[in-house]
């Protein structure tokens, strides 16, 4: 503790410090010499002793560490000399003083006074769990990471409360602190029926009054209970329940590196789906595989690729260059026909190819070819016009006239070979099978091919109002079923992700159905730069028809918006499907239970995690259930979190290191991998491996497969 002595005026007489072991509740004796006081500033000769009980706490700045806190305080004064004041102004003061500092006449002021240590935090202020969630899942062997997400919020006076335990303003920004900092919070690990004695940490908070946890549940076995609870007031708690999920191998290691195409440069990878009911040892060509799409500047060339397979699947596509690959099912609800579409460009517009992977072969169908028009530019409202016409002369630029009424034309944007491409697969129009949506970066588009039959090579592409169908530039997108205003489960919903944070656009009802309509999408007001966006499912078990879930969204971001330090760890978010609709708040992500963040624990002995540039989903432990893996470019890693079908994540301490590689075809050199990798199932164990592309900072680029070590 720190006892300091001081005078009513706030300067400080003297100071010292000791370091003792005592418990929190415990009492002790201070004893110090009489202090020189000037009677005419200080005629009571009054003394304020101050104590402080200090213990270690993880401090609020990430990497901090552990420092020593304040984690409660006391205090008590005296009266050194016999005096007092007649001044009428200073009346209640004196009586105050009297009452409460009693006379010490001894030159050694050592009388006993029995100083109870109280909370450091008002009572107008409590815990609340900042997201509204309350469920958490920690690995039986690694971190709960995140842990409980706490935030002090202040108590506002009701009828029903006294008045000393709230703010007497009932409306937010009353008496509200511009610090909250450094309060301290304790969370305790319950063991279920309370046998074991608790596992226990101090955090501290932010300036904003938030605190979050990453730490060890020793021998989740399982599922536990965290208490968190202000220091000093464990009456008043917030409890997480904890599911363990199913086990996983402590670290990843390499198993395979195999060189790549000669004299072509990587520009993305995916996974192939399986082909259902025939993936065995003795038919790996029915398992899941890696696609990967490369250009030499003039001619593009697509790949399926094994570990054990000696000579790859390929298809060449000459005078094309190379964006993104996708792998979906066509039919998404029976998983049925395996597909992969490649995104590329010829003179500039977007050129989609879709190949069915059947036995072994990639099976061809109608490439899906955008058209020039003019762009329509973000400030159009993308709407078809009502103008009268004859000829097309008779209407603007941008539209032409279509049956005696000027209608926008059809816009394929020019995407340049800078532009991120990102493209998706769902069934939007609701056949029956997967259309294709293509984001581009370069401008403001997103570009939707529909299915018309059961041929996939049968498609169209979307008419007006695609250029400007959502107002952003998308780095990244899903199309999802995000709940909001409508009921309907199959509609698709976007989430798009650009330079400007996070956007969100529902679908609206429709004549025969529903569909994304035009106009700008919601602002989730993040303020950071979106690099991917994945849809996911992390609310309900697999076959559990009880369970009402929406689609979940994966966002990945860097930490500002003009597109993050490659020495920051960035921001994943979890967003939520749910009844909510986002559109009829001003700040949507401050609402419990519609979000919460991931911040990737470092490694053991490597430095802090850098450059998030993509997600995936996969199962990495065989339960069912589905998991997420980030991969960080700059540090070289893949940090993964485990799943339980209960809305939350929990993080393995060691993810695949790519630097490093057991069985390299070059001993002892790096990854410098792509920012985008794979997450296949390669021999159909239930168990997800990871496939990246290292680049060799411009030396033959080869492909690294990662699986978990064996227990």
């Amino acid at each position: 503790e720190t006892i300091k002595l001081s005078n009513l005026v706030g300067d400080v007489l003297t100071e010292s410090s000791e370091t003792r072991s005592l418990p929190l509740d415990g009492t002790w004796n201070v004893s110090f010499k009489k202090p020189d006081i000037d009677p005419d500033i200080n005629p009571w000769g009054a003394v304020m002793v101050f104590l402080e009980a200090r213990g270690d706490a993880r401090a609020a700045e990430r990497g901090a560490g552990q420092v020593s806190a304040t984690l409660l305080s006391g205090c008590y004064c005296i009266r050194t000399l016999d005096g007092g004041t007649t001044d009428p102004k200073l009346r209640a003061m004196d009586q105050a003083i009297r009452k409460a500092c009693p006379l010490m006449g001894d030159e050694e002021l050592s009388g006993d006074r029995i100083v109870s240590m109280a909370p450091v935090v008002p009572s107008e202020f409590h815990l609340e769990a900042c997201d509204g969630v309350f469920d958490l899942t920690a690995p039986r062997n690694g971190l709960l990471s995140p842990g409980p997400s706490l935030c002090l919020r202040e108590t506002r006076c009701d009828d029903l409360q006294a008045p000393t335990d709230c703010f007497k303003c009932a409306e937010p920004g009353c008496s509200e602190l511009e610090d909250k900092s450094n309060a301290p919070i304790i969370l305790e690990v319950e063991q279920p029926g309370g046998g074991a004695t608790p596992t226990s940490q101090v955090v501290l908070s932010d300036a904003d009054g938030k605190a979050t946890a990453a730490f060890q549940v020793d021998g989740c076995e399982e599922d536990v209970t965290i208490k968190a609870s202000i220091v000093g007031r464990t009456d008043e708690s917030v409890r997480f329940e904890v599911k363990c999920a199913d086990p996983l191998a402590q670290g990843f290691e390499c198993f395979a590196e195999r060189q790549l195409a000669a004299d072509l440069e990587p520009k993305a990878i995916t996974t192939v789906p399986a082909s259902p009911g025939q993936c065995s040892a003795t038919n790996p060509d029915g398992c899941e595989q890696v696609a990967v799409l490369y250009e030499d500047g003039l001619n593009s060339l697509l790949e399926v690729r094994t570990p054990g397979r000696a000579t790859p699947v390929s298809v060449a596509l000459p005078g094309l260059r190379a964006h993104a690959v996708h792998g979906f099912y066509y039919d998404e609800a029976t998983r049925q026909r395996p597909m992969v579409a490649a995104v590329l460009t010829r003179s500039r517009l977007p050129v989609v190819y879709v190949f069915e992977w059947r036995a072994g072969q990639l099976v061809p169908h109608d490439g899906l070819q955008g058209e020039l028009a003019t762009s329509c530019g973000w400030h159009e409202t993308c709407q078809r016009a009502t103008v009268t016409c004859t000829i097309d002369d008779d209407c603007n630029d941008n539209e032409a006239c279509e049956a005696g009424v000027c209608r926008l034309k059809p816009c394929a944007p020019p995407m340049e070979p800078q532009s991120q491409i990102s493209i998706e697969a769902r069934d939007v129009d609701h056949d029956g099978f997967a259309d294709l949506a293509v984001g581009n970066s370069g401008d403001f588009a997103v570009m939707f091919f529909y299915t018309s039959s059961a041929d996939p090579g049968e498609s169209y592409k979307s008419g007006a109002c695609t250029c400007a169908k959502f107002g952003q530039n998308p780095n990244g997108f899903a199309l999802l079923n995000l709940g909001g205003p409508s009921p309907d489960p199959t509609v698709s919903d976007v989430v798009l992700g650009s330079a400007g944070g996070t956007f969100v656009r529902y679908a609206e009802p429709m004549v025969g159905g529903s569909g994304l309509t035009c106009g700008s999408p919601t602002s989730l007001r993040d303020g950071m730069s979106v690099r991917d966006v994945r849809r996911a499912s992390l609310q309900c078990s697999p076959g559990d028809l009880s369970c009402v879930s929406y689609d979940d969204a994966v966002v990945v971001s860097a930490r500002g918006i003009s597109g993050g330090s490659l020495d920051e760890p960035g921001f994943i978010r979890v967003l939520f499907g749910s009844s909510y609709d986002l559109t009829v708040d001003d700040e949507p992500l401050d609402t419990p239970g519609i979000s919460y963040g991931l911040i990737p624990t470092p490694f053991a002995d490597r430095m802090e995690p850098r450059d998030p540039r993509q997600a995936s989903l996969a199962d990495f432990n065989g339960d069912g259930h589905q998991d997420l893996a980030v991969l960080y470019k700059a540090s070289e890693e893949v940090h993964i979190w485990v799943g339980a079908s209960n809305g939350a994540l929990g993080e393995i301490q060691e993810g695949p290191i790519l630097d490093t590689c057991e069985v390299s075809l070059v001993p002892g050199t790096r990854c410098a991998p792509l920012p985008a990798f794979a997450t296949p199932d390669l021999d159909g164990d239930g168990r997800a491996e990871v496939a990246v592309i290292c680049d060799y900072m411009g030396g033959q680029p080869r492909l690294r497969y990662y699986h978990a070590k064996d227990d």
